[in-house]
């Protein structure tokens, strides 16, 4: 994606040190034109026959928590096409030695995933996002920067947690839900929607 966040990831694995950025895939743009100093590379549909071709040996999903299902769809084409996809860890980000980060990962700045944390496959996690010990962030989902997950939370896949937000522990967010900024999450949330805080009480949007 050669938008706004396709960029962002593209300075932060620049920063990582251990890639390079060939190109751009992106069903908006023209082929051969320029983004972020690097060509359009061709449309979506374009990804596994460059691979294939040797063009590019990483692959990163730029997509953003408005487009989940585009999002997943790519993810699992990339899979079928058994491309790699790359992680990323910007600078100043402390990965214990016990955690586990999943393939297609983006960690911003300043972001501490602690002791048993698991970050799956797709994720992003945006500028100082603490993920304490023994809590999960499913695939596919986006935490805006300054959220906190305290010890043994989850988080299910494709879930956007908003700025600033709190997941208190031992608490279990299913799959397809949005915590609004500065929310704080005390109980378990298994219906999907949008959920916010309102005078200290969670209300569904």
């Amino acid at each position: 994606g050669a938008g706004e966040l396709g960029s962002q990831i593209a300075h932060y694995a620049l920063l990582d040190s251990r890639y390079d950025i060939v190109g751009f895939f992106d069903d908006t743009k023209e082929r051969g034109t320029n983004f972020f100093g690097c060509p359009i590379l061709g449309k979506m549909e374009d990804v596994e026959a460059l691979y294939n071709q040797g063009v590019f040996d990483h692959a990163f999903i730029g997509i953003g928590y408005a487009h989940f299902d585009f999002k997943v769809s790519l993810y699992e084409n990339v899979r079928k096409a058994n491309i790699p996809l790359a992680i990323i860890i910007a600078p100043h980000v402390y990965v214990d030695p016990t955690a586990s980060i999943g393939n297609g990962v983006i960690l911003y700045p300043g972001c501490v995933i602690d002791k048993d944390a698991v970050v799956e496959d797709n994720a992003v996690i945006n500028v100082n996002v603490t993920i304490a010990h023994n809590s999960v962030v499913g695939k596919h989902s986006f935490i805006a920067g300054g959220a906190i997950l305290a010890g043994y939370s989850k988080v299910g896949e494709c879930c956007f947690l908003g700025v600033n937000s709190v997941i208190n522990d031992h608490n279990y967010i299913g799959n397809d839900i949005i915590i609004g900024s500065q929310t704080v999450v005390s109980k378990n949330i298994t219906k999907p929607g949008t959920y916010f805080n309102d005078n200290r009480r969670l209300f569904k949007y």
